[in-house]
């Protein structure tokens, strides 16, 4: 079993969506949580197990999303954080701080893993995730050092049949030597625990940093690994933005491996 990691700031009502589908689709997993300095009442109430999660709150009405990402069920259920759940509260880090030093304490925590899961606190999964999972972690060459579950690139996946495509890192003289496209890697991502080293993962960072996923391809590529994504995407972005860009256009991906598992009373089975 692939230990995971879950980050969180201030968003009870979709972590709890993304635990929810997490435990129906892999009941045996169960994720550590690290909190990235949450201040809201309602996120610190949930953590603590003081109070239920809140009932998601904007959730966007255009159709084109929800016919990719859905709905959660009405009306919301009581859902209380897991037990068993175990949750560290940290100072806030910020995106890539968080992304980095979270990675680098899970590669601590679970030194024997040959392989990390880091989840954001906005992930539904497919019901077929973890099979997918397991072909491509025995089928991707040893350079794979980071495998995304998240792929926003409309392609035709029937003519990978391998089941995954490369990400394009390409060198440019920048802080760590490389740039990536977007469109793949920060929602859900496999990193190779062997690959967590290097300056990258203790550098300091400033709070209001962004792309943090960006900035793990680069260091994992620095070390000669390379970068894929599962294609297609075995998981779905609920979070309609960005906490750090809230003026970016809604973000989902159209091509899944399969029907999306809400787990939160009832089972949403969406178009691919």
């Amino acid at each position: 079993m692939i230990p995971a990691l879950v980050k969180t700031r201030n968003r009870p009502a979709l972590l709890a969506i993304t635990l929810a589908s997490l435990r129906a689709t892999a009941p045996e997993l169960v994720p550590w949580i690290i909190d990235d300095g949450s201040d809201a009442p309602a996120a610190l109430a949930y953590l603590r197990r003081q109070a239920p999660a809140p009932a998601p709150v904007g959730w966007p009405a255009d159709p084109h999303w929800r016919r990719h990402v859905g709905s959660p069920p009405e009306p919301w259920p009581e859902l209380w954080l897991p037990d068993g759940v175990e949750v560290l509260s940290h100072r806030r880090l910020g995106i890539v701080g968080g992304h980095m030093h979270y990675t680098r304490l899970a590669a601590e925590r679970w030194s024997e893993a040959p392989w990390l899961l880091l989840l954001e606190d906005d992930v539904l999964f497919t019901d077929v995730w973890q099979a997918r999972l397991a072909y491509l972690t025995a089928m991707a060459p040893p350079d794979v050092g980071f495998i995304s579950l998240y792929d926003r690139h409309d392609i035709d996946w029937r003519t990978h049949r391998r089941g995954w495509r490369e990400i394009d890192l390409i060198p440019q003289r920048n802080r760590w030597g490389y740039r990536t496209p977007p469109l793949a890697g920060g929602v859900a991502y496999l990193v190779r625990r062997e690959a967590v080293r290097g300056p990258e993962f203790i550098a300091a960072y400033p709070v209001d940093q962004t792309a943090g996923d960006t900035m793990i391809q680069c260091a994992i590529a620095r070390l000669g690994y390379r970068c894929i994504t599962a294609s297609p995407s075995l998981v779905q972005h609920t979070g309609a933005n960005s906490l750090a860009h809230p003026e970016k256009p809604l973000r989902f991906v159209r091509q899944l491996a399969g029907p999306l598992v809400y787990g939160v009373g009832v089972d949403h089975a969406l178009c691919r």
